[in-house]
């Protein structure tokens, strides 16, 4: 009988003593990825998590050291509450360094701090957490996504983008441009802004019965417009979108989340989607809204999902010359679309950096070669593509402002737009900002905000679209 004891408190331990190392392998994990942009939802919760974890191992210790429960693990038994205890300080470490880079970028110098600032276009989740930002023009625009719209009606938005952009004109400096204030709103599964916002069809289904460019152009400019009077009657000027990327029939990636391009692009034909998309552009700019092309050089034939993984494209620049960007230089040739650049690596130009980051694609390609003058955007820079590239949001910013690019977008994770502006500001004080192409990019960006003032005066009063709600529902 005691021997049979003297085994099951033996088992017990043993058991008791792999969950307290289970336990701590996963705070450990937890507190190294704790600004992962995965794990943005869960942040709030980390830091207590991990410290009320830390508590209660080492409070169980304690009760076992006092009880005099002695036995083959005792010596051991203390590690996981060491381990626990030096990852609660690494977690509030890593959470000080943080508030000081925020506190550091509020009490910036203003001018410089709108200097970098005007580049962001920057998502969040309560108005409060933005307010700071604008009201001291650290930032160029805001993103609006499914959190912003939930449970509000189109009224309550209105107000609060409204609101945004009285901050932002009420600010201590004088001339500030109007916030440029984006959406996602594509239709189909990308209808961020649905409800309040109708929700309609992807375009690829609204063409399927219009063989014809011409028919298919008309159906998806009236498709715009519908898009473009609701997105500007909320006071959106900016909308990501349409998918300028090849629909390619590819086998079906199970680790593609959230990309989905098949689901959203247009269509295989490049001249299909060039009408269509350039069609759709000039409907949102009928009433004042921006378009934007995504996603450069193409997700069309990339299989890795960028909102979780690095990826590629293969591709020769000839071919997608030919063929996949068609779609984009009638976007930028024919309209005042921007252009989305995406977290993946051109491997013919830059087989280093992404394009969204890499000089040698904006440069050689974008600028130079296509005379693009219009404004540059990059993909989310929260996207783990970024996270996972080895640059670091930070450096990602700054080498993406380098290129060429003029406004750098976080969406999903809004923190990290404090980790963006501490890290421009230290390339500005320390003269790592290429003086050029900061000027070049305040010219085209005051270009753009003159083109969106002048579309929303010649919209005003502009005739209902041509085709019906109800054929698009």
């Amino acid at each position: 009988m005691s021997s049979t004891m003297s085994t099951s408190v033996k088992h017990t331990r043993a058991a008791a003593f792999l969950l307290e190392w289970l336990v701590t392998g996963f705070v450990v994990l937890l507190a190294a990825h704790l600004r992962d942009p995965l794990l943005f939802e869960m942040r709030p919760y980390g830091l207590p998590l991990i410290c009320g974890t830390w508590l209660l191992v080492a409070s169980v210790q304690v009760i076992r050291y006092l009880s005099r429960d002695t036995g083959p693990f005792l010596a051991t038994h203390w590690a996981p509450s060491i381990v626990l205890g030096f990852t609660a300080l690494w977690a509030l470490a890593g959470e000080e360094t943080y508030q000081a880079r925020k506190s550091a970028v509020l009490d910036a110098e203003p001018g410089m701090l709108q200097r970098v600032g005007r580049h962001l276009i920057v998502g969040y989740e309560n108005v409060r957490d933005i307010a700071p930002l604008v009201s001291r023009g650290a930032v160029g625009g805001v993103f609006l996504t499914k959190r912003n719209a939930a449970g509000k009606s189109s009224e309550e938005l209105r107000i609060e983008i409204q609101w945004l952009q009285d901050l932002n004109a009420a600010g201590e400096t004088s001339g500030r441009r109007p916030l440029l204030v984006a959406a996602d709103q594509e239709g189909g599964i990308v209808s961020h802004l649905s409800p309040p916002l109708t929700h309609l069809p992807p375009l690829a289904e609204l063409i399927e019965s219009a063989p014809e460019l011409s028919e298919a152009g008309e159906l998806a400019r009236a498709y715009g417009e519908i898009h473009g009077r609701e997105l500007a009657e909320l006071g959106v000027n900016l909308n990501l979108s349409p998918v300028a990327d090849l629909k390619v029939h590819k086998p079906v990636n199970p680790l593609d989340f959230y990309s989905l391009i098949p689901r959203r692009s247009i269509a295989p034909e490049p001249e299909r989607v060039a009408a269509v998309a350039l069609a759709y552009a000039k409907g949102l700019e009928s009433h004042g809204v921006l378009a934007t092309g995504k996603h450069f050089p193409g997700l069309g034939p990339v299989e890795e999902d960028t909102h979780f993984f690095p990826a590629r494209l293969d591709a020769k620049t000839s071919d997608l010359e030919n063929r996949d960007w068609l779609p984009f230089r009638a976007l930028a040739e024919g309209s005042n679309a921007l252009l989305m650049l995406a977290h993946v690596k051109l491997a013919d130009v830059d087989n280093e950096f992404p394009a969204s980051v890499s000089r040698a694609v904006v440069q050689s390609i974008l600028r130079k070669k296509w005379g693009f003058e219009g404004l540059l955007i990059t993909d989310d820079l929260s996207m783990r593509a970024i996270y996972l590239s080895g640059l670091g949001i930070g450096e990602a910013a700054v080498r993406a402002i380098n290129a060429g690019v003029d406004l750098l977008l976080v969406a999903c994770d809004g923190e990290k737009a404090y980790e963006v502006l501490y890290a421009l500001l230290a390339a500005d004080r320390e003269g790592r900002l290429d003086g050029e192409m900061l000027e070049a990019s305040r010219r085209r960006s005051a270009a753009v905000s003159g083109k969106v003032c002048s579309l929303f005066a010649d919209a005003d009063g502009q005739r209902p679209p041509s085709l019906s709600m109800h054929k698009l529902q």
